[in-house]
């Protein structure tokens, strides 16, 4: 990030990759991102920070964003029409670069440039089937960064399992190879750190044996810094009911069982029809892989409803599981469904 700080002629767009799980959302969202909004970039005082997260149309998703950073309007639909339209508007030489004309009408206008930040971005891969919205997303990108007046940075966070999806093109492909950063597993100082050090700036200091007890639980499994979270939180709230935090992990069943315990005390509070739709809903939520490991995907509700079904129902029981206070169950689900209570 230095490096693209210091060369006027760089493409600042910094892709942050690795597995499932392995905190590259974290490292952006409470680590990059602050750090760009508060620092002067290439002379300019300040920085705006958008952030999104594309589906089956990212062009229009990142028009919305930008709408948003343009107005401070999060339903400025009009505006965000217009901005679509700019980017899917090739220039003279055929190429996509309506988003350098947009950031640096943002800058002249504002004097501030754009930090925009592509979380799970291989959801450009994963939900849009259409090849030349890919081009026009990622076209879009890259034309942006790579502009001189440096108008827009660009952050984006990759499963490490889509980079292979970079390859169909190559510009992209190049830049994840020359100036990509593979977000590596924490050590166990390093965990032990991000366990013990929010607790003790918040005046409740954790003991020795129960850091030591998540730092092995945690260290070494994959995606398990959003199961150590819940329990974190777990353990959090039951300090504020004055339980000790070796009690409440004990109950919960340590860092792996709080999540699919969680889960299933939802399941277990659901009737008999709304345990069926809960079912077919999770069961949807993931690609079955051949010979291969399985995968969240995400849908819209309308293809998880039944024809014989009330939309109203089937939504009640996702805000169930996806509630704040559930959200992170989308990390268990494909342990979860493969049990027999399933079948």
């Amino acid at each position: 990030m230095a490096e693209l700080h210091s060369q006027p002629d760089a493409v600042r767009l910094l892709p942050l990759y690795g597995p499932s799980g392995s905190g590259k959302s974290s490292l952006a969202l409470a680590g990059l991102v602050p750090r760009l909004a508060q620092q002067p970039l290439l002379g300019y005082e300040r920085a705006r920070y958008v952030r999104l997260v594309p589906d089956d149309d990212p062009v229009t998703r990142l028009a919305g964003a930008l709408a948003w950073a343009l107005t401070d309007d999060a339903l400025a639909l009009e505006k965000a029409r217009e901005i679509a339209r700019v980017l899917r508007q090739p220039n003279e030489g055929g190429q996509y670069s309506g988003l350098r004309e947009t950031a640096e009408m943002f800058l002249g206008a504002r004097g501030s440039p754009l930090i925009v930040l592509i979380d799970q971005f291989e959801e450009v891969f994963a939900q849009c089937k259409q090849p030349e919205q890919q081009q026009i997303f990622i076209q879009n990108l890259l034309h942006a960064a790579a502009s001189p007046s440096g108008a827009l940075w660009v952050l984006v966070t990759l499963r490490s399992d889509f980079l292979g999806e970079t390859q169909r093109y190559p510009t992209l492909n190049q830049v994840f190879s020359h100036q990509g950063y593979l977000v590596p597993a924490l050590t166990s100082a390093e965990l032990e750190e991000a366990i013990a050090k929010p607790a003790e700036l918040a005046g409740h200091q954790l003991d020795t044996s129960t850091v030591k007890l998540l730092v092995e639980q945690t260290e070494g499994r994959a995606g398990a810094l959003p199961l150590l979270q819940f329990a974190l939180t777990q353990i959090w709230q039951g300090l504020q009911q004055g339980q000790e935090p070796a009690a409440t992990l004990a109950a919960i069943g340590g860092v792996g069982g709080a999540l699919a315990n969680k889960a299933q005390e939802i399941y277990d509070r659901c009737n008999d029809t709304e345990k069926v739709i809960a079912r077919r809903v999770f069961l949807g939520l993931i690609h079955l892989g051949e010979g291969a490991q399985d995968t969240r995907r995400r849908v819209s509700l309308d293809s998880l409803v039944a024809h014989h079904e009330d939309k109203a129902q089937v939504r009640s029981v996702v805000a169930r599981f996806a509630s704040r206070e559930a959200r992170l169950i989308r990390y268990r689900v494909m342990g979860w469904v493969g049990k027999k209570r399933w079948r």
